[in-house]
């Protein structure tokens, strides 16, 4: 027997729940092994089902804004509200978990459950979390938005 918990409000998860069940089943009915996740749109024009970040190239913080800008309907709400509360952090403060879950009135167990769904669509996406929402650590992670991601946000 096997359970699979899915989060019904978010597209993503859906889509991939689907693409699970079709496989398990044998039943894939000729669909795109993405189980329909969008390509994420390169620098310049053009789109990419594999990495954003090829190797030996980088991609710079405004890049990833426009990638992030292009998925954020995506998203869904719990992860676009966390973004959203992030960027109204100042510019260049560092905020922990703790902090966001006190202006997000959730306790930080939710905030970090919302981190990481936000994390895996981001993901399927090629966009590392990590790219959007970077941390250093100090003995706590302490996470900052660059600035071109947190100017993106809060034009949405």
């Amino acid at each position: 027997m096997v359970t699979i918990s899915v989060d019904t409000t978010t597209t993503v998860d859906m889509e991939q729940a689907r693409a699970i069940l079709d496989f398990l089943l044998g039943d894939d009915q000729g669909r795109d092994d993405s189980a329909g996740v969008a390509k994420t749109p390169l620098p310049g024009g053009g789109t990419h089902g594999g990495a954003l970040e090829p190797p030996g190239q980088g991609v710079t913080p405004a890049e990833y804004a426009r990638a992030l800008v292009s998925v954020w309907p995506q998203l869904g709400p719990s992860g676009q509200r966390l973004l959203r509360v992030a960027a109204e952090f100042a510019p260049d403060d560092t905020f922990t978990f703790e902090r966001l879950a006190e202006r997000l009135n959730m306790p930080a167990k939710s905030v970090k459950a919302v981190h990481r769904n936000l994390s895996r669509g981001l993901g399927v996406r090629d966009i590392p979390v990590s790219k959007v929402m970077p941390a250093t650590w100090d003995g706590r992670q302490n996470y900052s938005l660059p600035r071109e991601i947190r100017d993106a946000i809060l034009g949405l």
